[in-house]
């Protein structure tokens, strides 16, 4: 359908829907309509700005919508981000709804990116959370070097698309996490996966006999710092029971660089301005 702008829409009684290339003055002048719209999740903003600006905003047949009055019903996030960038995106837009329609919209669940590395690759669907998971920690850490689930603007589903196509390996890393029970009762097992695939690229042998001495204990003395890790797990599941990758994380990559460096441990602590280098 050939692009057209709002302005040369008839509005009439019947509902129309035509893609139009919505600039940013058009964004601009469109939400000056927007009187009854939920706050502003800035956020899901800079989300879609990211995507616009990089070219990866696809047309998903997602519609901005438009009473029959002229009032903006839906699709404020989206004009916000073409206005804070300044590109013009071509959008489906869907005119002349009813005022009343406004309850019924985006009440369903927002695909997340579990969901849409299935829909990428049905193969991964039985593990999509575990690698969604993972991708938003290798995201983080690949912006500032932090394996961290705090994000300035937290990851689009292409961003963990994305994420996951430059790493390749993370799913072996989720299967051979899956497999260890003790490690997954004590530690974060997104924590755990992401950093057993960040451990394998240094030394893959030396990853899996870490993560399974981990689970075991087997054969460990006092001053190893598995045992130690060991012991510090067991005092943070007394004292909190969370299992948070950001708590753990810092923990399993201080042990494994004793391990390489074959320092031993007595006790382990994490520095407010922990450095996630691994050696």
């Amino acid at each position: 359908m050939k692009a057209a702008k709002l302005r040369s829409m008839k509005m009439n009684d019947e509902i129309t829907s035509q893609i139009i290339d919505i600039t940013p003055a058009m964004a601009t002048e469109w939400l000056e309509r927007n009187p009854d719209n939920r706050p502003i999740t800035d956020s899901k903003v800079s989300q879609y700005s990211h995507d616009m600006k990089n070219g990866k905003w696809d047309m998903n047949g997602e519609t901005i919508k438009i009473a029959i009055d002229g009032t903006l019903l839906d699709g404020q996030h989206r004009l916000w981000a073409i206005f804070k960038t300044g590109v013009t995106v071509p959008i489906m837009v869907v005119t002349n709804l009813p005022r009343s329609c406004f309850a019924t919209i985006d009440t369903g669940r927002p695909r997340s990116g579990a969901d849409a590395i299935s829909i990428n690759d049905s193969e991964q669907g039985p593990n999509a959370r575990a690698m969604a998971a993972v991708a938003k920690l290798l995201f983080n850490y690949g912006r500032n070097g932090k394996l961290s689930t705090k994000h300035a603007r937290p990851p689009t589903n292409n961003d963990l698309l994305d994420t996951l196509r430059d790493n390749e390996g993370v799913l072996e890393s989720v299967l051979f996490i899956k497999q260890l029970y003790e490690v997954k009762r004590s530690c974060s097992a997104s924590g755990s996966a992401v950093t057993h695939y960040l451990f394998s690229k240094k030394d893959r042998g030396q990853a899996n006999e870490f993560f399974v001495t981990l689970n075991t204990g087997a054969n460990l003395d006092i001053g190893d710092p598995i045992h130690t890790l060991r012991k510090r797990l067991n005092e943070i599941a007394r004292l909190d029971g969370k299992k948070s990758a950001d708590k753990f994380i810092p923990y399993l990559i201080k042990t494994w660089n004793f391990c390489r460096a074959g320092k031993q441990s007595y006790k382990l602590l994490i520095e407010d301005d922990f450095n996630y280098k691994i050696i």
